[in-house]
């Protein structure tokens, strides 16, 4: 599983690439990722940012925002 950060809301993201802010942290890019599925990760109405996750995740098609991820499963630490 590669190791995540969830930092926020992206309210200016598009609807197809996601509402929330991810960027892998133990890999050479952190670059945020537009995320294919947000949903998954059911966050609180008002979460405390920011969220570390590992996730285990597929590349995607790309969109109007670059190449999206979709989350398989993920565990908070």
């Amino acid at each position: 599983m590669n190791e995540g950060m969830i930092t926020g809301d992206d309210p200016t993201m598009c609807a197809c690439c996601g509402g929330l802010i991810f960027h892998f942290i133990n890999t050479n890019d952190n670059t945020r990722k537009p995320l294919d599925n947000p949903e998954i990760f059911r966050l609180p109405l008002n979460p405390k940012f920011p969220i570390y996750v590992k996730i285990d995740w597929q590349k995607t098609n790309y969109s109007a925002c670059g190449p999206r991820i979709k989350i398989v499963r993920f565990q908070l630490f």
